[in-house]
């Protein structure tokens, strides 16, 4: 026997209810083109305040660059009476020495005999002695004529290469020659005031700009040499330890007050009297080594002196600078 099948019919919906699912249609059309709207502009509201941040963002590295270079041309300023005296004084010698060379040649010129054969018994005893006195001393001035000028292009290439503004200069380097830089373009503020001790490990090169770490060594030296008396003492050591180049300054200075140990890395703060100092040292330093992906620490004891810890990481690339 067959089933039945019983067609099912819907009765259609009185005219009222029909008005009420239009109006519910158009309200929730409505309701979505509002949110529509309320989304756009939300987005749009968004993406100008991320510009703006960008802009900013963008506006800051550019300032952090300014307050680098600033801080450079404060230490050259600083360093500037120190640095002329140091040229000055290889320049001098080399001037007297050429002097020196001058009159001896015209001695020779005067003095040697003027036959092609002539024997040393044409020439006098004492002139002899003499003009063997003079071949001597000439070699020790050519030596110091080369000295000299060894210093004078040392000099004036750490000069060059920490006026360099150029932060993207990044490559594997010695981090070593950024404290032997840093104690040449120091020396003249420091060798008629304290003493510099170094020892330094042989370390493995890392990946970093070499005249910013070379000035984070200069602002720790010229802040120890400012804090420390007459016959003041400097150690600068280094050494590799799990994963990490570390480098110890100390000083036997006057030491860091409690007040001063919370501010000394905040930008333009500065314990020294107006006019020397720009309170950009410390700052400047504890950003380039952040950069590094280092750290730098400081312990002071009152009336013993104070000690900056440096770490930086053997096998890790620099945040870059945009």
């Amino acid at each position: 026997m067959k089933a039945q099948t019983i067609a099912k019919y819907e009765l259609p919906l009185p005219m009222d209810e029909i008005e009420v699912y239009k109006k519910s249609l158009a309200r929730e059309r409505k309701a979505r083109q509002q949110a529509e709207l309320l989304l756009e502009s939300k987005v749009r509201d968004i993406y100008e305040a991320n510009q703006q941040l960008e802009a900013a963002n963008a506006k800051l590295k550019q300032q952090q660059k300014e307050l680098i270079q600033t801080e450079k041309l404060a230490s050259l300023g600083t360093l500037s009476a120190g640095i002329a005296h140091e040229i000055n004084n290889p320049l001098a010698f080399i001037k007297s020495n050429i002097g020196t060379l001058e009159r001896y040649f015209l001695f020779y010129q005067q003095h040697l005999p003027e036959k092609p054969g002539a024997q040393h018994s044409d020439i006098n005893h004492a002139r002899l002695e003499k003009i063997k006195f003079i071949a001597g001393d000439s070699e020790a001035i050519f030596s110091e004529l080369r000295e000299g000028v060894d210093r004078v292009q040392a000099i004036v290439a750490d000069l060059k290469s920490f006026a360099r503004s150029k932060s993207a200069d990044v490559q594997l380097n010695d981090s070593n020659e950024a404290i032997l830089s840093a104690i040449r373009i120091t020396n003249n503020k420091v060798k008629y005031h304290c003493e510099i001790h170094t020892d330094l490990a042989e370390l493995p090169p890392i990946m970093c700009n070499l005249n910013e770490l070379s000035q984070v060594f200069i602002n720790l030296i010229v802040n120890a040499c400012d804090a420390v008396d007459e016959n003041g003492l400097i150690k600068i050591k280094g050494y590799q330890e799990s994963g990490y180049i570390h480098y110890l300054v100390e000083d036997n200075g006057k030491g860091i007050s409690e007040k001063d140990m919370d501010k000394i890395f905040t930008p333009f703060y500065t314990s020294k009297e107006v006019g020397k100092g720009t309170g950009l040292g410390l700052s400047v330093s504890y950003g380039i080594i952040e950069s590094l992906g280092g750290t730098i620490r400081v312990c002071s004891d009152i009336g013993k002196g104070t000690s900056f810890h440096i770490s930086l990481p053997v096998n890790r690339e620099p945040i870059a600078a945009e």
